[in-house]
Formats: structure tokens, sequence, C-alpha cells
């Protein structure tokens, strides 16, 4: 069994937002909303440079959490967003994938 890989967000609003970036949905995602996912990619290979990329992360994963249903356009997932900027980094930190240290192999004598 998979593991859930969804987490569940409080808004300003109250609301709570289902994000992921799971690869099934960002593979769903990149067929329902390819300029989205485009954006996203662009954003993921070189790292966010700016708090407005972090936002554009964390819609896409609310995106990919609810991607059988209608979303939100980005500027009203903006205006809802948590603007605590800890708060967000912590859930853009907690959606992305553990990095393992890769420790390099001993020499063989």
């Amino acid at each position: 069994m998979a593991a859930n890989t969804i987490i569940d967000v409080e808004m300003l609003d109250g609301s709570i937002k289902k994000m992921t970036l799971n690869f099934k949905n960002l593979y769903l995602l990149r067929n329902k909303d390819k300029k989205t996912y485009d954006e996203y990619m662009r954003i993921s290979n070189k790292g966010p440079q700016d708090e407005m990329e972090v936002a554009m992360m964390l819609y896409v994963a609310y995106k990919c959490g609810n991607i059988d249903q209608e979303c939100m356009p980005f500027e009203d997932f903006l205006e809802i967003l948590p603007v605590n900027r800890e708060e967000v980094s912590e859930i853009a930190m907690r959606l992305q994938p553990k990095k393992k240290e890769i420790l390099p192999k001993p020499l063989e004598s």
C-alpha cells in the first residue's frame, strides 16, 4: 500500500485544503493543466527564487491534492494562503521529498 502523501493545510479563511506533490497527481496535472505543470517544473528544477515561486509550488500542490475537483484560480489562492512566511516555508518543506544523504562508497583494497 502506498504511503499517504496528502497533507491538510489550514488557510487564512479557516478552510482546510488538501495538498500533495506525489508523482501520480503531478502526472495527472500535466495532462489536465500543462501550463501550471510546466511552471512547477521550471521552479522545481532550479529551486524557488522568491516568495511568489514558493506560493506557486503550494498552488500546484493544492491543485494536485484536489485533482478531481474544480480549483480556484491562483490569485484567489494567494488571498487565503497563510501570511506567516515561516508557516508557508514549513508547508513547502513538508511537501518536498526528504533528500537522503549520499555517502561516498568506501574504496575497495
